[in-house]
């Protein structure tokens, strides 16, 4: 066995599927311009390291898949919930402990973490306004000009109906972090 095994292997496992398999969907998401290859490293013989980068700024999720199992589990929620916030909370550690944030510093600053949670009352129409308004200022920001020096930032948001009581929440119950 050598390291190459092994990271299959392990790779494998934690996916849950055979180690061929992930090359076959490696290969599907570089064919659909999801991933790209930014590094090759040569090892013994004929073995390689392949490393990937995402491609795409936004991952917009099929409702389709979104549905609940005949014994009422909902794994593509969980899936999805875990790919979007775990995801985000696994890279905001990283870039505190790398220090691309600084927790010190006070927005608004370029390192600074903006991280609010809001409870508020809208009407229908309201909300879906608020939807429009927010996905029309992401693109503006997402299509605006950038060098490759830039860095990059991530936004995570979540717009949705509360199963919180609004009359049972203090105002203190939803500090935020600037």
């Amino acid at each position: 066995t050598n390291d190459a095994d092994i990271h299959r292997s392990t790779a494998a496992e934690v996916l849950g599927v055979p180690f061929t398999r992930l090359y076959y969907h490696i290969k599907m998401l570089e064919k659909h311009n999801l991933i790209r290859m930014v590094k090759l490293v040569q090892l013994t013989g004929a073995i390689e390291e392949k490393y990937y980068q995402v491609t795409a700024r936004q991952f917009l999720i099929d409702r389709s898949l979104l549905t609940f199992d005949p014994d009422g589990r909902n794994d593509s929620v969980e899936f999805m919930l875990d790919g979007v916030f775990g995801a985000s909370h696994r890279d905001i550690r990283k870039s505190i402990e790398t220090g691309r944030i600084d927790i010190k510093a006070a927005v608004p600053h370029a390192t600074a973490l903006l991280a609010r949670k809001f409870l508020f009352r809208l009407t229908d129409e309201q909300a879906v306004n608020f939807q429009i308004e927010l996905k029309e200022l992401l693109l503006k920001y997402q299509s605006s000009e950038s060098t490759a020096d830039d860095p990059y930032y991530s936004c995570l948001l979540a717009l949705y109906r509360s199963s919180v009581p609004y009359e049972s929440c203090e105002d203190d119950e939803f500090d935020n972090v600037e």
